[in-house]
């Protein structure tokens, strides 16, 4: 069965998914006319001048007058429009040009000078709280495609996970080439995606995939075409599970659960009992997800299991499930011993709206083991807060490639959730 970010199963449901404020903050500029207190106009020329000609002179006690000033500082946002994407305002340079983008500084009350001086200049330098990064997809899509073309299966099957979010043109691109992948990994994941998405412009490509050489693949090509409304393949789903290969049957009985159809309980029952552990596993993930109380009870059983393979993969499941009862395992996972337990559960519980393990997430998103770090970058995603976006951007070029998916999948969640709120 294959394996995402080596602890959950490719599904249609999240399951296979992969600050606030500082001191300033950025404000829409006046629909109309020039702000009175623009620095650009009397008496605030001269303010700036000497803003100026203090960054050039006194850089190594910007720190100093800061602390000093921070308190007594009346200046209530600054607003940056303007800056080119991915510009920092403490790149030294053209200091003048530098100050172009402020346009409006408004201020509450009198401000002394000193105190506007020192923070203006904090600004510059990156003294006070850095802008957050641009939030648009540029980014993720970058690593994405990179990935995409990376010589570890694996991998690139990691890639077609990532882009659910996506608008779906960008999606679209991505998942063509999936479609036509070397490995049946990436073909099933690709198929299953643009199933979870429902994109009709990828039919003919999953029609292809529905008589793929490779019979694990076809459960998924299926599963797509069902949510398109072709539900006239899904007949050959009970043989799939007959079929003597293992991961046939495994793939066919995760189709027949993210599906959703009750009926289809009935049928995975008589397999509960399969000789092999990832199809039993599977079976029991697709009846959960029909409601059927025993498998969520087996699941329950597996999250505090002493083996952690079984363990991490019950929590992965508990991350999508409806179950009522998956909040409360998740909650528990928070405090497990295992950090892997920890993190995928931080991540569960903020796909549930809940920012109890964002801490957690940002100690792991620091850690010398790369698998942490990725299920960190996952958790941050799925936990959507806009303070960490410098987190996740910093995390796009880290140099383990798995990582770099990771957040861009967290990345692209974040800015998804953040759109819609």
């Amino acid at each position: 069965m294959h394996q995402s970010f080596g602890h959950g199963i490719v599904s249609s449901s999240n399951r296979s998914n992969l600050a606030q404020g500082g001191l300033f903050k950025h404000t829409r500029s006046r629909r109309h006319g020039k702000s009175p207190l623009s620095p650009y106009r009397r008496p605030h020329d001269a303010y700036l001048r000497a803003a100026l000609e203090y960054v050039e002179t006194r850089r190594q006690t910007l720190k100093k007058v800061l602390v000093s000033a921070r308190d007594g500082a009346l200046v209530r946002h600054v607003e940056t429009q303007g800056i080119a994407a991915g510009k920092t305002l403490y790149n030294f340079g053209d200091m003048d040009a530098q100050l172009r983008p402020f346009r409006t500084l408004h201020m509450l009350g009198s401000v002394l000078k000193a105190p506007f001086l020192a923070i203006l200049t904090a600004l510059l330098t990156g003294c006070a709280s850095a802008p957050e990064p641009r939030l648009n997809l540029a980014p993720a899509l970058a690593v994405l495609q990179h990935a995409a073309a990376s010589r570890q299966p694996a991998l690139r099957a990691h890639v077609m996970e990532s882009v659910q979010p996506l608008e779906r043109m960008a999606a679209i691109k991505i998942l063509m080439r999936g479609m036509t992948d070397p490995s049946p990994m990436v073909r099933f994941t690709a198929a299953m995606v643009a199933g979870q998405q429902r994109l009709v412009r990828l039919e003919p490509q999953l029609q292809t995939l529905r008589r793929d050489s490779n019979l694990s693949v076809r459960p998924a090509a299926i599963y797509a075409l069902a949510r398109l409304g072709e539900t006239k393949y899904l007949a050959a789903l009970p043989a799939a599970l007959e079929n003597r290969a293992a991961i046939v049957r495994a793939n066919a009985a995760m189709v027949l659960g993210d599906l959703g159809d009750v009926n289809a309980a009935h049928l995975l029952r008589q397999h509960v009992d399969d000789p092999n552990a990832a199809v039993r596993f599977a079976v029991t993930v697709a009846l959960a997800q029909l409601g059927q109380r025993q498998a969520i009870s087996s699941l329950i059983a597996m999250s505090l299991s002493a083996y952690a393979a079984d363990q991490l993969a019950a929590l992965s499941v508990f991350c999508s499930l409806r179950a009522p009862v998956a909040a409360n395992v998740l909650t528990a996972g928070l405090s497990d011993t295992l950090p892997e337990a920890r993190l995928i559960a931080a991540r569960g519980l903020g796909q549930r709206g809940s920012a109890a393990g964002q801490g957690l997430a940002l100690h792991y998103a620091h850690s010398r083991h790369s698998h942490l770090r990725a299920l960190a970058a996952l958790a941050l995603g799925a936990i959507a807060r806009p303070a960490d976006a410098a987190v996740l951007r910093r995390m796009l070029a880290d140099p383990n490639p798995q990582v770099r998916v990771a957040a861009a999948a967290g990345w692209i969640e974040l800015i998804q959730k953040t759109s819609e709120k």
